[in-house]
């Protein structure tokens, strides 16, 4: 039911996209209201809360139709984050009142949350996050700097992960903070070009008064009981997103290939082949992934492979293009500059998933 009503939208949903896309220099706000109004930006919030008790599988299948279909990367990138930071940090994780107060808004597109991890030369390790708590004389504040906050510059609140020296090296604190409290300050715009229109940005914190009631989840504890398990389901919902556009780079490559005399197709048979076979694997890999997710079942390694995969798909797409300079035109360009941009979101992950992988297979009994 629940993915009937939302397909039923879709075509909806990119009518109003095409038509701002040529007319706006920015944001989609008109294409975000429409994904509001049809239930999108609550596809997976219980629907206690005004959402659409929608699975896994529907938002990354969602995903997936949009951008096949011509939604655009950067737009998906912005929904997804937007969905992700109320499902797996909001919706679970907030107290009863911070979810009545918020979700609501969020879910409907009147107002909009980001997640704020990420710091300028961060390392990746809790312990090292600059962004600190300071406890002193019964008032907590907060001072720091976070980077490439997704959908920072359109953001009404903000949960912000902070270094919490109490806890240990892995201590970290989840905060849900409003855009305008004193201290909190928008300093840079981030220009991702290739991801246009999702607006990125900057933030600094001087002093921002805070207090228990704005904590997410379990004081001292949000690195690992938030953050470790959102990177692998997230992933999953960015993965729906970048098949969809791997579809529609297939799609234009077998139109445009189609075309030619057969003794220029044979030029193009075998890296054809390996193209098309990690393609057809990712699609196996993904539906894998989701059903797997839905059962909350564990997708690390599934995920691993499913990256892995991307990466051959896009040297195999760079050895097609490689013969005899294929050119596909300037909107397929622009396309794989963007799916490139996607497919690296986290990409210095994958080496140190793959020593795990490793050193937990080598050391199996």
């Amino acid at each position: 039911m629940v993915k009937s009503v939302f397909e039923n939208s879709i075509d909806q949903i990119l009518a109003v996209y095409s038509d701002e896309i040529l007319t706006t220099d920015g944001f989609l706000q008109k294409t975000w209201d429409e994904l509001g109004a049809n239930g999108f930006l609550g596809a997976n919030i219980d629907a206690n809360y005004g959402g659409e008790s929608g699975n896994h599988s529907n938002v990354i299948q969602i995903g997936k139709k949009l951008v096949t279909n011509g939604f655009g990367v950067g737009m998906a990138l912005s929904w997804i984050t937007h969905l992700g930071t109320q499902y797996f940090l909001i919706n679970q994780f907030a107290s009863d009142e911070i979810k009545n107060n918020v979700l609501s808004e969020t879910i409907s597109g009147k107002k909009t949350v980001a997640i704020a991890y990420t710091e300028p030369n961060y390392s990746g390790k809790p312990k090292d996050l600059v962004t600190c708590l300071k406890t002193e004389s019964n008032q907590w504040t907060i001072d720091g700097e976070k980077t490439y906050v997704t959908n920072g510059l359109i953001a009404d609140y903000f949960v912000v992960f902070v270094r919490d020296d109490l806890y240990g090296p892995y201590g970290v604190t989840a905060f849900l903070i409003k855009k305008d409290i004193k201290g909190l300050k928008i300093s840079k715009k981030i220009d991702v070009k290739s991801l246009a229109p999702s607006p990125h940005c900057q933030i600094t914190f001087e002093q921002v008064k805070v207090d228990e009631n704005q904590i997410i989840g379990e004081r001292g504890q949000a690195y690992q009981q938030m953050l470790k398990p959102m990177r692998d389901c997230e992933d999953a919902y960015l993965f729906g997103a970048l098949l969809g556009g791997y579809n529609q780079q297939m799609a234009i490559i077998h139109k445009y290939l189609a075309k030619l005399p057969d003794h220029e197709k044979q030029n193009y048979y075998e890296v054809l082949g390996v193209l098309h076979t990690h393609y057809m694997t990712m699609n196996v890999l993904l539906k894998k992934i989701s059903d797997r997710l839905d059962k909350k079942l564990e997708i690390t390694l599934l995920n691993t492979a499913f990256k892995m995969e991307s990466k051959a798909y896009r040297k195999a797409l760079e050895d097609l293009l490689a013969i005899q300079d294929l050119y596909m035109g300037a909107d397929f360009n622009k396309l794989d500059e963007s799916l490139s941009s996607l497919a690296d979101i986290g990409g210095n992950m994958i080496y140190a998933k793959l020593k795990n992988i490793g050193k937990t297979w080598l050391t199996k009994e």
